[in-house]
């Protein structure tokens, strides 16, 4: 967290306003842009419809958060009619109060299409991407900023020893994206002495083929199912020999395989462009791919490979920085408020 800030700080400060909530200590998306030392900015944040308009930039990760919608399940109306009027009402209060517009986009994209998208899009100064394969609608406004790497976010963290052959499924949220797939087909695996582990928060949908999994394989299947603090995360992830992820499609994910590769721990995750460029930047033996469905094959194949071949070096994350990151974003919002201006 940056140092508070004096009255008269603030009255020179550029005035940020983010849509999400505050950092805390859980790791999250918005604890890059803040970062450590950011003394020169004031941050604010919002949920819901966008209110506060008296600020110099607001930053959104999903357009439908100006809005007041969600990016989880059924996040706004289908009145295009509604949206759009909605959305023009955004972007006029933005332009009466000088207000810079900045998106972040990445993955799976939850907020539906309509007029409405279009009006924000061309409202939007600035676009942000966490790597150089994800497309925006405006190339000429885009600027790329790598997530960062937690190394020193968990210095000082109870670490653990691998348990030779764990394979761990772990998520924040909801355990159904990530361990629904491996607990499918880890009964077909053949590596001996191999194990897997399932831990995030509740998930209904996967109760019962953890019960499923476990049936007569209670010795290689283990679950621990409750939210997870950012301490816990680091038990399990220190603990595993290989940690799955699904498609990066989310923060969430992102932040899950960063901090599988700051703890020194290799992942398998499902091939894009942009986890093949990560691939290359942190060097060979810590990203393994699999294309289409997960199998117990290519499981059997990865852990083959780390046993027999581990990574001669730890994964190369230099240019991820928490505070050269967030130097960047303070970057993009100086130069925005100066064209507003």
């Amino acid at each position: 967290m940056p140092p508070a800030l004096t009255p008269e700080d603030h009255s020179a400060a550029l005035r940020v306003h983010i849509g999400h909530r505050p950092p805390r200590p859980n790791v999250s998306y918005v604890d890059q842009i803040v970062g450590e030392s950011q003394e020169s900015i004031a941050f604010s944040y919002f949920t819901g419809l966008l209110r506060n308009y008296d600020v110099d930039i607001v930053h959104v990760h999903h357009p439908c958060a100006l809005l007041g919608g969600k990016t989880d399940g059924d996040p706004l109306p289908k009145n295009d009619l509604v949206l759009s009027a909605l959305a023009l009402r955004v972007v006029r209060n933005l332009r009466k109060h000088r207000t810079a517009l900045v998106q972040t986009v990445h993955g799976k994209d939850h907020c539906g299409t309509g007029r409405w998208r279009g009006i924000l899009e061309r409202a939007t100064d600035a676009y942000v991407t966490l790597d150089a394969d994800t497309n925006t609608p405006a190339p000429d406004r885009t600027v790329h900023i790598p997530h960062v790497h937690y190394r020193e976010r968990f210095l000082g963290y109870p670490m653990s020893e691998p348990f030779s052959g764990r394979v761990l499924c772990i998520s924040p949220h909801r355990l159904g994206a990530v361990s629904e797939a491996p607990l499918r087909v880890f009964e077909l695996t053949s590596t001996e002495g191999l194990s897997l582990r399932v831990a995030g928060g509740p998930d209904p949908a996967v109760d019962l083929l953890i019960d499923r999994a476990a049936t007569g394989m209670q010795e290689r299947i283990s679950s621990r199912v409750e939210l997870l603090s950012d301490a816990a995360m680091v038990e399990e992830i220190s603990e595993a020999e290989l940690v799955l992820l699904p498609a990066i499609e989310t923060l969430a994910d992102e932040s899950m395989l960063f901090m599988a590769l700051s703890l020194e721990r290799p992942v398998l995750v499902q091939d894009s462009p942009a986890v093949q460029s990560l691939r290359r930047e942190v060097g060979p033996g810590w990203i393994h791919t699999h294309d289409g469905a997960l199998t117990a094959e290519r499981i059997d194949s990865v852990m083959d490979a780390l046993q027999s071949g581990p990574a001669q070096r730890p994964p190369q994350l230099m240019a991820r920085n928490m505070n050269v990151v967030a130097k960047q974003y303070a970057e993009i919002y100086r130069e925005v408020a100066r064209r507003r201006r």
